[in-house]
This record gives structure tokens, C-alpha cells and sequence, in this order.
């Protein structure tokens, strides 16, 4: 919705007075959220050890309708199916620790991240998601 908006400014000018109309548009309109969250993170890239949790941390912004949900999904290299787990949040600051029970094995593990807003959009980092989903190994 545009609405028209009248303003009457009054000059004062040595004892009488002229009015001046100026006039313009503006939006009442509500800013829509169409932008997902960005994420920021340093992949792991060293081994880790097998049987012990693997901490996780990101930078997660939306500047319009916050940050609803960001996780972490993972799977061990010879799973099919990745884990969803819930990062916790502190600011623009999450983290979690993949449980030391998830990365019992030889080989190595999968993840990647994924965050959305308030308004349902959404971001997976890297882009491809599981498809291109990042790796580290798992060592004794």
C-alpha cells in the first residue's frame, strides 16, 4: 500500500508568515523476508578421533526475521542416511558437539550445516548440501 503524505512547513518571514507544501510517497507496506540466513564456518579438516565428540561451531546472521533453526547433519562415511542435531545458540554465535557415540568406526564422517529464518527460508552450507557435504577422517 503507497499512501500520499502532505507536509505544511511554515517559514517564518518578518512578521507575517508563508506556508510551503511539499509532498511525497512513502510505503506503508511491511518489509518481506525473502533472503535466507548467511553461514559462516571453517570446515574440519584434520582427522578427529574415533570415539570422541567432534565440537562444531558457526557464525549464523538474517538480518529481517532472525535465525529459527541451525543444525549440523552428519553420517559416518559407510551410513546412508544423515543425523539432523541442533546447534545452540548465543548471539550470532552456535555450537554443538557431534556425540563421541556418532563417530565410533574406522573411515571417516560427512556433514554439513543448514539454517533458517523466521519466515522459512533457508540456507545449507556448504550450497550442495549432502551432495557435497565436507570430511574429515576418523583415527584411533
Amino acid at each position: 500500500m503507497t499512501r500520499t503524505l502532505a507536509l505544511l512547513g511554515l517559514a517564518a518571514c518578518g512578521g507575517g508568515g508563508t506556508n510551503t507544501v511539499k509532498s511525497g510517497t512513502f510505503d506503508t507496506a511491511p518489509e518481506v523476508d525473502e533472503d535466507p540466513p548467511v553461514i559462516t564456518h571453517t570446515p574440519i579438516t584434520s582427522s578427529q578421533t574415533a570415539g570422541g565428540p567432534v565440537p562444531i561451531t558457526a557464525t549464523v546472521t538474517d538480518g529481517l526475521a532472525g535465525v529459527a533453526l541451525v543444525q549440523v547433519l552428519y553420517r559416518l562415511e559407510n551410513a546412508v542416511e544423515f543425523t539432523p542435531l541442533d546447534l545452540a545458540g548465543a548471539g550470532d554465535e552456535y555450537v554443538v558437539d557431534i556425540p563421541a557415540s556418532a563417530t565410533t568406526g574406522a573411515g571417516g564422517m560427512f556433514y554439513y550445516l543448514y539454517a533458517e529464518d523466521a519466515e522459512g527460508n533457508f540456507v545449507t552450507e556448504p550450497l550442495g548440501g549432502e551432495g557435497d557435504a565436507w570430511r574429515f577422517g576418523l583415527t584411533d
